[in-house]
Order: C-alpha cells, then sequence, then structure tokens
C-alpha cells in the first residue's frame, strides 16, 4: 500500500473512531445528568418571583394644577399619609401661551388655560408648590422631530424659556426627543433631564446608548407597555442601578396602542384617536388590557426597588381645579381595604352596568380577587404580551368574558 493511501486510511478510522466516542459520550449517564442540571439551572432563572412588599415611601408626581388651593389640597395629604408622598408636580405651559414656544418642545395635551397669559403667570404657581415643599418637573416631552430650518425659527424663544426656568428654580425637564435633550444639555448641563414614557424604549440596549449620550439622565419614565413586564423591569434596575425608574400609574390608553405616536404628536386634532375608539368599543377587554397598576399592586413594584409612580389627569391639567381620583388613590394606597374611598374606586375602575346598586352585595376581596387583572399572572407572563397575545394567550379576552358574565348575572 501507498504511503499516501495508508495515511488516507488512518485519518478516516481515527475520525470515525473520535465520532463514535463522541456519540457514546452524550449518552453517558453522567453526561446526562450534567446536561439536565444546566437545562434546570436556565428554567429556574426563568422564574420570577416577587413577594409584593413596601421597601420604602411610594413617590407619586402629579400635575400641578393652575390653582393655589388644589396645590395646598396634596400639601396637606402630604402631612396626613404615611405610606404615600406627593413628592413631584409637573406641568408645562398650556395653550394658547405655548404656542409661542412652538410645539416641537412642548405637547399641548394638558389643555387649554387662557388665564395663563404670561411666563410670570405660570412661574407664579411654580414658586407657590416650590414653598409647599413640592419639586417641580417641567414637561418637554414632544416625541415631533424637527430640521434645521425648524430650529432656526423656534431656537431663540427656546433657549429664552430654558433661561427663564433656570432662573426661578426648575432644574428637571421631561424629555421625550433626544433632539430636545441635546439642545437642553448642550445650552445649559445644569439641567437634569428624566426621560419621558412617551419615548418608548422597549430595550435595555436603547437606554445603554442613551445613558452613554446623556450622562444628566436621573429617572427613566417606564413605557406603558412595560408596565407589567416585570423580567424587563428587573434587568432595567440592575443595568441602570442608581437611576430613579418612575411607573405610570392609570393612563387609559391599551398597551401595544398602534396609533400612540400620532396621539402624542398632535395636539390640535382629534382625528387621529384611533387606539382609543378601540378603547371605547370594548371597555371590559381595555380593563385588562390598558396596563393601568391599582393601589393594591404598588408593592409588587416596590418589592423590586420601584418606588417612584405618576398619576395623570383625570381631565386635563391645564383646566382642573381640583384632582379627586389622585386624593382617592392615595388613600387606597394608605389604607387598603379599609380606606373610605375604596368603594368609591372600585366604581371608578370597574366599568360594570348598575354595579353600584350591587356593590355592598359582595366583599372588596372577593371584588377584587375574582374580577380585578391579576398581577400575578403579569408577573409569571407580562414578558411575553408583546409575542403571545391574541396567538398563545388569551387571558385578558378570557377575563373580559367573564366579567361580562357576572354583569348579565346582575339584576337590571
Amino acid at each position: 500500500m501507498k504511503r499516501r493511501d495508508l495515511i488516507k486510511k488512518t485519518a478516516l478510522a481515527l475520525g470515525s473512531t473520535l465520532f463514535l466516542s463522541g456519540c457514546a459520550k452524550k449518552d453517558r449517564p453522567e453526561e446526562a445528568i450534567n446536561q439536565n442540571n444546566i437545562q434546570t439551572q436556565n428554567d429556574s432563572s426563568d422564574k420570577l418571583e416577587i413577594i409584593p412588599k413596601q421597601t420604602g415611601t411610594y413617590k407619586i408626581s402629579a400635575p400641578m394644577l393652575f390653582d393655589y388651593s388644589a396645590i395646598d389640597e396634596l400639601a396637606e395629604c402630604n402631612k396626613k399619609y404615611k405610606k404615600t408622598k406627593v413628592k413631584t408636580l409637573y406641568n408645562s405651559i398650556p395653550w394658547p401661551l405655548s404656542s409661542n414656544y412652538n410645539e416641537w418642545m412642548m405637547l399641548c395635551r394638558g389643555g387649554k388655560n387662557p388665564d395663563i397669559k404670561s411666563f410670570q403667570d405660570f412661574a407664579n404657581y411654580v414658586k407657590y408648590s416650590f414653598d409647599k415643599g413640592f419639586d417641580f418637573c417641567y414637561l418637554m416631552n414632544s416625541p415631533k422631530a424637527f430640521n434645521d430650518i425648524d430650529l432656526k425659527n423656534f431656537k431663540t424663544d427656546f433657549y429664552k424659556l430654558l433661561d427663564d426656568l433656570y432662573k426661578i428654580g426648575v432644574r428637571k425637564i421631561k424629555f421625550s426627543n433626544t433632539q430636545v435633550a441635546q439642545l437642553i444639555r448642550n445650552h445649559n448641563p445644569d439641567f437634569k433631564l428624566l426621560t419621558s414614557t412617551i419615548i418608548e424604549y422597549n430595550s435595555i440596549i436603547q437606554y445603554q446608548g442613551l445613558f452613554k449620550q446623556f450622562k444628566n439622565i436621573v429617572q427613566i419614565g417606564l413605557p406603558k407597555d412595560q408596565n407589567q413586564n416585570f423580567k424587563f423591569i428587573k434587568a432595567l434596575k440592575k443595568a441602570f442601578p442608581n437611576t430613579e425608574i418612575e411607573v405610570m400609574l392609570n393612563e387609559g390608553c391599551l398597551k401595544g396602542c398602534f396609533s400612540r405616536y400620532s396621539c402624542m404628536a398632535s395636539s390640535y386634532t382629534s382625528f387621529y384617536k384611533l387606539g382609543c375608539k378601540l378603547c371605547a368599543k370594548n371597555p371590559k377587554l381595555t380593563f385588562y388590557k390598558d396596563g393601568k397598576i391599582y393601589p393594591w399592586d404598588l408593592g409588587y413594584y416596590s418589592a423590586l426597588g420601584i418606588n417612584h409612580f405618576k398619576f395623570v389627569s383625570a381631565i386635563q391639567r391645564a383646566s382642573d381645579k381640583a384632582q379627586p381620583h389622585l386624593i382617592e388613590y392615595l388613600d387606597v394606597a394608605e389604607h387598603g381595604f379599609e380606606s373610605e374611598y375604596i368603594k368609591k374606586h372600585i366604581l371608578r375602575y370597574f366599568k360594570v352596568k348598575n354595579f353600584a346598586r350591587y356593590i355592598d352585595n359582595y366583599s372588596i376581596e372577593e371584588i377584587i380577587s375574582k374580577y380585578y387583572p391579576d398581577m400575578r399572572y403579569f408577573i409569571k407572563n407580562g414578558h411575553e404580551c408583546s409575542s403571545r397575545c391574541e396567538i398563545e394567550c388569551n387571558y385578558c379576552e378570557d377575563r373580559a368574558k367573564e366579567l361580562q358574565k357576572f354583569e348579565d348575572s346582575l339584576p337590571v
């Protein structure tokens, strides 16, 4: 046999031996045990269990209304309640005065208030809020992008607004457009930046890039769609342990609303509210899909170190004169099922026809456990809402059907 053929035959034989020995190795019992251990470790790391507990004062941010008595009322709540405190008030200059500053900066969704005729009118309420012990955050959270021509037209007024805010002691600005964040940082790096829920980042990678660019971000406003994605929240907290994470409590729009950007980017029209029309068509399904956080669920977030929460106005923060829904929420968070407002709170969110007449026939615990969204379900499955909803998971649909059956069982 020639030397070349001998080498070839030997190599083939050696390769076969190695292949067979590799197969045999996988079949060895100890190897199978090791593989099972690896699988078990992976499975256990995927499971998230949260025991609700309060780890700090619940710090609420709420609208600053253009009404001194409304600000006084919140200051009194802070004296009255121990578990929950309104720490920060937020707002922006309302329409029509805001038209002077251009809506590339600010949303006019807050509404209209013709009584605010000058910056000084606005500043008076901010200063009063400071005197009452509140922090203040100015909203520049329009997501609308702009070009160089747009910037040339509005930058003089915009920079003046920044200077005026700084003079009255405002240091926190909430943004959703990184163009705006860049302008603020370049003009005055002393401002602290807070990301708006409207920024709608849904990956850790996006936040890592954002924080590398803007070192003065002090708070993340969690996107509404991630409210019940506890795996994402836990990972975000781990990635940015020294940054506040604020969670939206009560905004009514659907998670995954397909028209949210149009809604947030437009201020003077109403035809873009397509998602809101869907909510109105099926309020029971919306009840399970809107991602609201009820007072008895705050402990699940606090257990992860999340103690900052945002409350939005029921109507419009530019023209409201009182915030009874916020007072109600604070009281339920403080006193639980013993709250004097608990039934009113349930009736506000529990959209069941005729139920007000029969609420006394049921215990509060029974209503909440049977018919409210179960946060424990979302702890286990909330990270899959974007990929499994109405494909492999019908939790919300099934709960909505149960709620409809309950309504149908009530006497007329």
